[in-house]
């Protein structure tokens, strides 16, 4: 991870191929290795720092390693391949995913990547309607949480309206409109005109969706109303 810290090159030519070697029992034999060597909670610190700084500047493969990160936190892990995974590996990797969504964030905010070139990102972006789906369907609360602040970081970087119709087309319960309105309300002081892009994503795709989606999302638009978000949005719009 130290050689991949220093060159971008080598690290995006080799994240696709470290995902495919990780699984429960390299991870825990990697982690033995690294207790044997004396460390302690601040090269388990540096380590956790050293992880998000590799995701955030990967591009291919980076969603996969991200998929990868949350199933080995969640402890209702459904991954195979993650089964029998030690649970203090478990602990470094949900220290490591707050982390990581808040420097996701900041990245998003300060505009530091190039939308020309392969990134964490574009590999969230390719992703996001599964990244939507998990987050209205997951039955874990932890593994929302995680998806929830990754969504956040894609839409402060960009696409949001595209994601808030996504989840509005998929929502078929009120605790789907209440994530929606959760990721709405931690966007809107930052996107003030988020909730008119939104509508105009919407009717802009609501010709093209199944009758079933597109009842599904008509019936969302008119419940918005009750939340009084609709009609600064029609002013706006």
């Amino acid at each position: 991870m130290q050689i991949c810290s220093m060159s971008n090159l080598i690290l995006r030519a080799t994240t696709v191929m470290f995902v495919k070697q990780m699984d429960a029992c390299t991870l825990n034999t990697l982690h033995q290795q690294f207790q044997s060597l004396g460390s302690g909670d601040a090269e388990i610190e540096t380590l956790c720092s050293l992880v998000v700084h590799l995701v955030c500047q990967s591009g291919e493969g980076s969603y996969k390693l991200i998929r990868l990160l949350i199933d080995a936190a969640s402890t209702t892990c459904t991954d195979p391949g993650m089964k029998g995974l030690d649970s203090k590996v478990k602990l470094i990797f949900m220290k490591i995913l707050p982390s990581l969504s808040c420097d996701l964030q900041h990245l998003a905010l300060s505009k530091g990547v190039s939308p020309l070139e392969d990134n964490v990102f574009k590999e969230l972006e390719l992703n996001y309607k599964e990244l939507c789906d998990d987050l209205l369907n997951s039955e874990s609360n932890e593994k929302k949480t995680w998806i929830h602040t990754l969504l956040v970081a894609l839409c402060l970087h960009q696409h949001a309206d595209c994601v808030m119709n996504q989840i509005l087309t998929q929502s078929t319960t009120s605790s789907h409109i209440d994530s929606f309105i959760k990721l709405y309300n931690e966007l809107f002081p930052i996107l003030p005109g988020l909730l008119g892009d939104i509508l105009k994503q919407s009717f802009t795709t609501l010709p093209l969706l199944p009758s079933k989606e597109a009842t599904t999302l008509l019936t969302n638009l008119l419940h918005m109303s009750s939340y009084g978000l609709l009609p600064s949005a029609v002013y706006n719009f």
